[in-house]
């Protein structure tokens, strides 16, 4: 297991520490009921450390990422950020990445994990263009922030003005932080990513600064308010076995740009209407533990779908999850089944955002 880069900020002051994605990470802080609600009316901050960063450096790092992934980065102007999908020839994915176009390099923000593998599967497409691929993950930390406030949260505490969907550098008494607006309509987030010393000292930033109700969130807290807005994550929807269509993820595809890697497919699903699965809420009658292969979802005797994301803990009295089942077959409100271990569990299927305790996270 590694040991995060901002762990000794902070292990004495969760309530439980966890490895996730072979890291070690704080599952909770507070609790997963009040970091979740501070989610969704205010702002929390978590240490995204485990996130894989990719540096994309070399005249033609744009022209590049450009060809290979969903969304339009050549028209993108001064420093932007990028929400993009890298899919392979029958137009699965391989990865969804943030990207974070500043002066002379590229930071490309992908799933945890997923980093050295996606270096690879550029460098099958690296010929004689002058660019170099450098993976930083292990040599930065990273802070996101997320929630209806994050922004003006930021805003506050380094008294600047933050462009949406952009990015810049910022000074601070012990360097250089990278700060990337990359908000969706999915997930209002902003990354900052630094060096961990850097990084470090910002941790107790908002609670020094007073910020009313910003707290931090371990990885349940998003973990639930992840799947609660619908947003892919590897392991999960992220994987080969779907499209960016039926995973939520069709914002982050331009339809004007021309040619990458899938794209002749991903435009024929789209002309010709031909996206059967789509990305639905679920909320199970009773807990259940992870396991190897996604769960098969069920209406009546006929399999409809998989379970792609769940919590393992209640969220306000719920055990919520996420699933990609079949287009036709499954609307608000329809009862499914999966079956554990033998045992028959309800999923009652719902619209995205799930709605928690009364109030939509919308």
């Amino acid at each position: 297991m590694r040991i995060g880069p901002l762990s000794e900020v902070y292990r004495a002051s969760a309530k439980e520490m966890g490895e996730y994605h072979g890291w070690e990470m704080p599952s909770v802080f507070s609790s997963l009921e009040k970091e979740f609600d501070a989610a969704i009316r205010r702002a929390v901050f978590v240490d995204h450390s485990y996130y894989g960063r990719i540096e994309v450096r070399g005249a033609d790092r744009v022209d590049f990422l450009h060809r290979l992934t969903s969304n339009e980065l050549l028209k993108a102007k001064g420093n932007t950020v990028v929400g993009t999908v890298f899919t392979n020839e029958k137009g699965r994915i391989i990865d969804y990445a943030t990207a974070a176009l500043r002066g002379e390099k590229v930071l490309l923000i992908v799933s945890p994990g997923n980093d050295a593998n996606l270096i690879r599967w550029l460098d099958k497409y690296h010929i004689s263009e002058d660019i170099s691929f450098r993976d930083v993950t292990f040599e930065t930390a990273m802070i996101s922030v997320l929630g209806p406030q994050a922004k003006s949260t930021l805003s506050s505490l380094f008294r600047i003005d933050l462009p949406l969907n952009g990015v810049l550098d910022v000074e601070t008494k012990r360097g250089t932080v990278m700060i990337a607006c990359a908000e969706t309509s999915r997930l209002p987030i902003l990354h900052l990513v630094g060096s961990p010393s850097v990084l470090s000292e910002l941790w107790n930033a908002p609670a020094e600064s007073r910020l009313s109700g910003v707290i931090p969130m371990g990885f349940l807290g998003y973990e639930a308010y992840r799947i609660a807005r619908g947003v892919a994550a590897i392991g999960g929807e992220l994987a080969e076995a779907f499209n960016p269509f039926e995973v939520g993820l069709r914002e982050a595809i331009s339809f004007t740009k021309g040619c990458y890697i899938g794209q002749e497919v991903i435009a024929r699903l789209d002309t010709y209407h031909k996206v059967k699965r789509k990305l639905v809420g679920l909320v199970f009658s009773a807990p259940f533990a992870k396991r190897e292969k996604p769960p098969i979802l069920r209406q009546g005797s006929k399999e409809i779908g998989v379970v792609t994301s769940w919590m393992e803990r209640p969220l306000h009295n719920k055990y919520i999850g996420l699933g990609v089942v079949s287009s036709e077959s499954v609307h608000e409100g329809d009862s499914l089944s999966v079956d554990i271990a033998g045992k028959e569990l309800r999923a009652l299927a719902l619209s995205i955002p799930i709605l928690i305790q009364g109030a939509s996270v919308a």
